[in-house]
């Protein structure tokens, strides 16, 4: 009953995992059933596995400065292509003082506008005059010199350093990277790829970026959901060595199918179909390097696993230095749970208090440890290991454990059921509806799906109203107070009265085939997953070829041969809720500005390049926007973004 880890333990059976691969492709099939033996490394056996090709040399050199010689408290200005070209590393002021983010960023931006100025200039076949001017045009040779200094001039980028926190992520790794490295063993990968999570979240298992990665190994759920438990109580991608072994499988895998591990380290940031497109393409790995740019290949995906490399030796440099404290290794039992249990019951009859729970089981969402929801059943509850734990495990009261989950407030669709009679008949706004049940906008709803009625959302003075919301605030509340000065108004969202036009389409039930839009970061493997059926074959249904991806947007056939379209909505519906609590547990809605679209301006490069936010978060912000296109002069909204 009992499974006591001490690590580096290796892989444990207790450790539960759906068995789901991400890419089951039919076309490689004879791989699986080939003998591969996948090398473990020692010393210089490692150079031939992750080679250290002379085309990535200036960008691992880069790497290594970041993590070991800049401070978070200053930017490198470079080129954008070659790393080797370092034209300033400026100082910024700590971000904890008042106004210092608004300065850095105008520093950065002056800076870098600066090095444009010099570059254009020279670029037009000026004379460099200043030493700043001889020290620039020096870095550029040959009789396409002005040529270069020109393009040269729109490929300037800043990179914040990240010496301190690259030491952080060395202390927190003691806790896991033996138990890590003992994961990979056991699946007969190389042991240097445990410091992967150096690249990814400096070894922090509360990371959490904008676009929806957590833990970390920084899974998105879409890929996560493949492999581990993601629900509204267990996040398993915020466990490390759960998500270790999930990260096992995926890095396996892709080797699998590219063959050399530069491809499937960049795969790991990439995807492996847009690998196998760019090997296709390109070939070897130094040419994708070099030359290729298809898709969404851009800075981050080429300079990968040059980061892995640079991470490498800036770790096991480090690793050796006394003075910098290793968290010790974690030793814990497992205790598979027979029924369901409320955490303040944990707490109180194995005298813990809530922090050490959290750090010794981090799967645990929020509602949790709120007291929203119960641990649930079958849960591998992670408890101090000894004597005195194996005793109060024999003696939990049966009182104490339940048959079923804490309700929530959830309608039942029924025959006949609009989206707006069922918004009308609760009192709240459609459009809060559709946003609570990630619905699309013509609300199409199935008998027997499970629909969330929301308590109508209350406004916060601190934030923004979004578009959608303003225009179903209907009045303001003054509260008189006898210096009325000082009293704000309060605003009270009030939910119309009015009955909804029978507009949205009736639910229906036992469809076996449908077409649908795809929604922000959901995959075809996840789809597979989720209708129980084999990627190869939903491929199929769309005529889809092996490195084909989706995109938001497109319209995509589903097959209810598993599910049915009830339960297949009730998925994706979890799916976006859950992707949205975990974003704005994360960060805050600080501001919103206006931003006129320029011309090559797309939708993916203004998300995920200039404004750093993800795709649905501006959805909700400009409601009419189409996911495929925007157009030149089109004026949006955007939401600026900060950590909570």
């Amino acid at each position: 009953m009992i499974d006591f880890r001490h690590h580096p333990p290796g892989r444990s059976s207790s450790v539960l995992f759906h068995p789901m691969l991400c890419w089951q492709l039919p076309l490689f099939v004879l791989l699986l059933t080939i003998s591969i033996c996948l090398p473990r490394t020692s010393g210089a056996a490692s150079n031939k596995i992750f080679p250290e090709y002379p085309e990535i040399k200036a960008a691992v050199k880069f790497w290594e400065d970041i993590y070991s010689t800049h401070s978070i408290h200053s930017s490198v200005i470079h080129d954008h292509e070659d790393l080797s070209r370092i034209y300033e590393v400026i100082q910024l002021l700590d971000r904890n003082l008042p106004a210092a983010e608004k300065i850095n960023r105008t520093a950065i931006q002056q800076a870098v506008e600066k090095y444009k100025n010099i570059l254009e200039g020279l670029g037009k076949g000026n004379p460099p005059v200043t030493v700043e001017e001889i020290r620039i045009a020096a870095m550029f040779s040959g009789p396409e010199r002005l040529k270069q200094m020109t393009e040269a001039a729109g490929r300037i980028r800043s990179q914040t350093g990240l010496k301190e926190r690259f030491i952080e992520g060395v202390t927190r790794s003691g806790a896991y990277i033996g138990a890590i490295k003992a994961i990979l063993t056991d699946y007969g990968l190389p042991v240097e790829l445990a410091y992967l999570p150096h690249v990814e979240s400096s070894f922090n298992p509360k990371a959490y970026s904008k676009f929806g990665a957590a833990g970390v190994w920084q899974f998105t759920k879409a890929t996560g959901e493949q492999y581990m438990q993601i629900n509204d109580t267990v996040d398993e991608r915020r466990d490390p060595l759960i998500a270790a072994e999930a990260a096992a499988k995926y890095l396996k895998n892709s080797y699998m199918l590219l063959g050399e591990w530069p491809e499937a380290i960049t795969a790991y940031n990439y995807g492996t179909a847009g690998m196998l497109r760019a090997q296709n393409s390109h070939g070897s790995y130094p040419a994708i390097y070099t030359s290729y740019s298809e898709g969404h290949f851009g800075f981050a995906s080429r300079n990968f696993y040059s980061e892995f490399l640079a991470a490498l030796k800036v770790a096991t440099h480090l690793e050796q230095d006394s003075s910098i404290p290793k968290d010790q290794a974690l030793i814990f039992a497992t205790y598979p749970l027979p029924g369901f249990i409320h955490l303040y019951d944990v707490k109180k009859h194995f005298a813990l208090s809530e922090k050490e729970l959290k750090i010794l089981n981090p799967a645990l969402r929020d509602p949790v440890f709120q007291g929203k929801r119960l641990i649930p059943r079958r849960y591998q509850l992670r408890l101090p290991a000894g004597a005195r734990t194996e005793k109060l495990i024999t003696t939990i009261p049966l009182r104490m454990l339940s048959n079923s989950q804490m309700t929530e407030s959830l309608y039942r669709v029924k025959r006949g059921d609009t989206a707006g009679a069922i918004a009308s008949n609760n009192d709240i706004p459609l459009k809060v509806l559709l946003r609570a049940n990630a619905l699309d906008s013509d609300a199409r709803i199935y008998v027997g799906q499970k629909l969330r009625i929301p308590s109508h959302p209350r406004l916060s003075s601190a934030e923004p109203l979004l578009p959608h919301l303003a225009s179903e605030r209907e009045s303001f509340k003054r509260f008189s107070s006898p210096d009325e000065k000082k009293t704000a108004q309060v605003p009270v969202i009030r939910a119309r009265k009015k009955l909804y036009p029978e507009q949205t389409p009736v639910a229906r039930e036992a469809l076996k085939r449908d077409t649908i839009s795809v929604h922000p970061d959901e995959t075809l493997p996840l789809f597979a997953h989720w209708l129980k059926m084999d990627e190869a074959e939903l491929r199929k249904a769309n005529k889809l070829a092996i490195t084909d991806t989706i995109q938001p947007g497109q319209k995509l056939i589903v097959l209810y041969d598993e599910i049915s379209a009830a339960e297949f909505a009730d998925l994706r519906a979890d799916f976006a809720r859950e992707n949205q609590e975990d974003f704005f547990a994360a960060f805050q809605v600080a501001d919103q500005i206006t931003y006129t679209v320029q011309p090559g301006d797309t939708i993916w490069n203004l998300c995920n390049r200039k404004f750093h936010i993800p795709l649905w978060l501006l959805k909700k912000y400009n409601d009419s926007i189409d996911y495929s296109t925007i157009q030149q002069s089109q004026t949006l909204v955007i939401p600026i973004v900060v950590e909570r």
